[in-house]
């Protein structure tokens, strides 16, 4: 309920193992790649919920399903995750989205997966194809990219917002990696 467009849209599903199994993989917060088709979607569950007909739950449904698998399909980095990694890798990954907006020390995350800091990187870098660091600030960059492109929020906000408290530091990193700006990158997405 509320008023178009939604800034935020939290999906609650009732517990069922199967979905359960399929859910957990994925981050807690996921954001459309195509807005306008997602709040589409989105405004059409709501008017089908509005009914009590048998049609309206079944589009319901359907349509909600098209939604999860566009998120999923939006975010194979996310989507991915957990699979076929080891247990100690599955639970420094889930560690890190849990904890994307502070900083992350690789050392103490090596620790909370109880492998000492070597073949903790080792092990990373072998399942994940990246080391930690580099995993960790690519997710950051890819937070901010999202947040830029989809928010109104400041640049000094969406840093923060990933653990970056230095505005130029994040800007400098930024533009390391996207080869433009934060600025710049926001203005493209919205041409």
């Amino acid at each position: 309920m509320g008023i178009l467009p939604y800034n935020c849209v939290v999906i609650h599903l009732q517990d069922c193992a199967w979905l359960n199994s399929l859910l957990y993989r994925l981050p807690d917060k996921l954001f459309p790649q195509n807005p306008a088709e997602f709040y589409e979607k989105m405004t059409q569950i709501i008017i089908n919920m509005q009914s009590c007909d048998t049609i309206s739950r079944f589009k319901t449904t359907s349509l909600l399903f098209s939604l999860l698998n566009d998120l999923i399909n939006a975010m194979p980095d996310q989507a991915d995750l957990h699979m076929g990694y080891n247990p100690h890798i599955n639970k420094a990954i889930k560690y890190i989205y849990e904890n994307l907006d502070s900083p992350i020390n690789i050392e103490q995350l090596a620790h909370k997966c109880d492998l000492s800091k070597s073949y903790f990187h080792k092990a990373f870098k072998e399942s994940t194809g990246l080391t930690p660091n580099n995993f960790i600030l690519n997710l950051k960059i890819n937070r901010c990219k999202q947040l830029l492109h989809l928010t109104g929020m400041s640049i000094g906000e969406i840093a923060e917002s990933v653990g970056f408290y230095d505005c130029v530091y994040f800007s400098y990193v930024f533009k390391r990696i996207t080869k433009m700006s934060p600025s710049q990158y926001r203005k493209k997405m919205r041409d």
